[in-house]
């Protein structure tokens, strides 16, 4: 399913994350995208949010 940069899809209030919007993907990448989408949902309903910024799929983590 189609999504913008917040995984609002072209349906009012509907967000899409993980298997639903990128197809069969890791564990990892769908909790990422769980969260990034709930930043989205925030956005939406509050017109801005505190929670993290969206991760990338070319974010690399950090070897500390």
């Amino acid at each position: 399913m189609a999504r913008d940069a917040d995984f609002a899809t072209n349906v009012d209030g509907v967000f899409v994350a993980g298997d639903a919007g990128r197809g069969q993907s890791l564990i990892v990448w769908a909790i990422a995208e769980g969260r990034s989408a709930a930043r989205g949902v925030d956005r939406y309903l509050a017109g801005a949010s505190a929670l993290p910024a969206p991760i990338r799929p070319t974010d690399r983590a950090l070897m500390v």
